[in-house]
């Protein structure tokens, strides 16, 4: 009946987000000490540059004993070292934060490289000398900025990546704030949209895209207004790939219920005033979305003017 140590350990894990990885005793020895030296906040997977060899052994041919990834396992491997011989985890942010970037782009990676990521956060390892390599992560992970939207299980990670990321944001630069907020505006935003299950928390981020949309400027100049009346086009450069995003997920919910089609409609006819914003790919986009809303809105009305209202407000397209 009483759990022993090891199992009241492994229970109580069961509750924090942030997945372990299997280690071995050494260096799971070795991952304990330093998170009691660095005084790791509750709730935190420590950090340590062994938990890059993991994802190495992920690699074809990792066993060998000449493949690289071995031999990288030789240069991170300092549990064996003395601890004033030892990296601070500052220093590995910056040596390790190009092997976090290039495994997070992994989709089998991802989460796990998430977590490790977010514990350097937590860890206070994160600072102004390396804040920039640490960004490099979270701009692989942002290389694919859909996949939270497609795919649920990459939610909570990307969640917690970028609100830790955000509670840390004087570490870095001004040019790298500003990319944040972008990025934590649209991950709201856009997971607003798509886990959204009735018209009112669906409009509701709508109304948050169809704000930042009426700030670019638009591609035909309205009487009374100018250039200053809108955003920068550096500014717009940075929100128009977010607006971009929001505007897919919007479009999903669109394809699939009947609650969504107003509020998208208005969308897709503001992104259509300032298409330019875009590149000819993205644009492009926006017009095919613009004839599918047009002939849904001409197929509705018909069917009205048929009788057929009834059916339409069971949901039927």
């Amino acid at each position: 009946g009483t759990m022993s140590s090891h199992q009241h350990k492994v229970a109580s894990s069961k509750s924090v987000w942030v997945p372990r990885a299997v280690r071995q005793e050494e260096k799971r020895a070795a991952v304990e000490a330093q998170a009691a030296q660095t005084r790791v906040p509750s709730g935190a997977q420590a950090w340590n540059a062994n938990d890059l060899d993991d994802l190495v052994d992920e690699a074809p041919g990792a066993e060998d004993a000449g493949h690289p990834a071995k031999r990288q396992r030789q240069v991170f491997d300092k549990a064996d070292a003395p601890a004033s011989a030892r990296p601070t985890a500052e220093e590995e942010v910056i040596t390790g934060a190009a092997r976090l970037a290039e495994h997070i782009r992994a989709p089998h990676k991802c989460i796990k490289v998430a977590a490790m990521a977010y514990s350097l956060l937590e860890q206070g390892a994160v600072t102004a000398r390396s804040s920039g390599p640490f960004f490099l992560v979270l701009d692989a992970a942002m290389d694919e900025p859909m996949r939270p939207v497609m795919e649920p299980k990459f939610r909570v990670c990307y969640r917690k990546l970028f609100e830790g990321a955000c509670r840390q944001r004087q570490a870095f630069s001004a040019e790298h704030q500003a990319r944040l907020e972008v990025w934590e505006w649209q991950l709201a935003t856009a997971l607003g949209l798509i886990e959204a299950d009735d018209s009112y928390a669906f409009q509701r981020a709508a109304r948050q895209v169809l704000g930042r949309l009426e700030r670019l400027k638009p591609d035909v100049m309205p009487p009374g207004k100018s250039a200053t009346d809108f955003t920068t086009t550096e500014e717009a450069q940075r929100w128009a790939p977010a607006l971009m995003v929001c505007l897919r997920a919007a479009f999903l919910q669109y394809s699939k219920h009947a609650w969504a089609k107003a509020s998208t409609d208005t969308l897709i006819k503001a992104a259509m005033a300032v298409r330019r914003q875009w590149d000819e790919g993205d644009a492009r986009q926006v017009e095919e979305w613009n004839q599918v809303c047009k002939g849904a809105a001409v197929a509705r009305k018909a069917l009205a003017a048929s009788g057929g209202a009834a059916a339409l407000g069971g949901g039927r397209v």
